[in-house]
């Protein structure tokens, strides 16, 4: 905790949900690195920024093993990403906020 009472440095948060995350805090925002795990069944693994995803990160979606690797920004996917769905080859894809706009078959 800083001097405020707000989580600062490395840390674990468990909400009544049940999603938690696992990672760097500043000023009590996620931010850094770390593992957020959504009550809906998703895991992302990346960069945080002032409490959103910012910059590189790994969605794991827990219940099909599908996975995006990619970049977001302001807590969108944007740009080239790769989309690994259970047991199929990886697809480069390209998004732009949050919605695939190019995709190779």
């Amino acid at each position: 905790m800083d001097p405020n009472g707000k989580r600062e440095g490395q840390g674990i948060c468990n909400w009544a949900d049940g999603s938690n995350y696992t990672g760097e805090w500043k000023g009590g925002f996620r931010h850094g690195k770390g593992v957020f795990n959504s009550r809906e069944g998703t895991r992302h693994d990346g960069m945080w920024e002032n409490d959103i995803r910012n910059g590189p990160g790994d969605m794991l979606y827990t219940k099909t093993g599908n996975r995006i690797i990619g970049i977001w920004e302001n807590d969108r996917l944007n740009g080239e990403a790769t989309i690994i769905n259970s047991g199929k080859d990886p697809k480069p894809c390209i998004f732009k906020m949050d919605i695939a706009i190019g995709l190779d078959d």
